[in-house]
């Protein structure tokens, strides 16, 4: 798994007003390598040999109620935002910065950089898939017997909010890292691999059948999103 762009922004300092007063640690963020290939419900073996995708702007959340941060609060202007004078649902952790990554390249673990967070309760977290480059998924399906080649090209620009992630981060035992798996399983589980080749371009892709509206709601599914600290 290859990292091809850099971190673009990492907040590292918070100043002034309560914040100033706020315990705070670092968490080094990584993503885990995907399953390569998989068997479905209906029988489908898929062999997938590329995927692309492009995250963007880790958000980790405190606890929830009716009031929640303003879209865009950063902890860079937290001595301006003042959270925690009786408000919930604040932004807690964040590590900003946009990333490609390719997820079965090599089967290595993916290091983005470190989350700058503010001690107490997690409750969950959030994070970008960026347009550009485009999300890529290429592979062979192994359909009733025959194989089907299939490039997938995505340009999706949607926030994953409600990752589940339930948790306390405390300075004085924090954690080892925390870990973005995506099961490509999960995000691949709307595609019909019966699909005929509309296009006759002697592949599946997106110009098939309604491949592009089912593979566009996989890649919005929370499910194949996971977070995980790690001891």
């Amino acid at each position: 798994m290859r990292l091809s762009r850099p971190v673009l922004g990492l907040a590292l300092l918070l100043g002034g007003g309560c914040a100033a007063d706020a315990e705070t640690l670092s968490v080094p963020v990584s993503v885990a390598a995907s399953v390569a290939s998989f068997t479905d419900d209906d029988g489908v073996a898929v062999e997938i040999e590329r995927a692309r995708f492009t995250l963007a702007d880790l958000r980790l959340d405190g606890p929830a109620s009716a009031a929640r941060a303003p879209r865009g609060w950063s902890l860079l202007s937290v001595a301006h935002a003042h959270p925690g004078h009786g408000a919930v649902g604040e932004v807690v952790g964040e590590l900003s910065g946009t990333w490609t990554v390719e997820l079965v390249d090599g089967g290595a673990e993916t290091a983005l950089g470190e989350a700058l967070c503010r001690a107490g309760e997690v409750v969950d977290g959030r994070l970008s898939l960026a347009p550009s480059p485009a999300l890529e998924l290429a592979g062979r399906a192994t359909v009733d017997g025959v194989d089907r080649d299939f490039a997938f090209v995505l340009a999706p620009e949607l926030e994953l909010a409600g990752l589940a992630l339930v948790a306390t981060l405390d300075p004085a035992d924090p954690p080892a890292g925390l870990r973005l798996t995506v099961d490509l399983a999960q995000v691949l589980s709307f595609a019909d691999w019966r699909t005929p080749d509309d296009d006759g371009d002697g592949m599946l892709g997106t110009g098939d059948g309604e491949l592009a509206n089912t593979l566009a709601f996989g890649v919005a599914s929370t499910p194949a999103y996971r977070l995980q600290l790690l001891d």
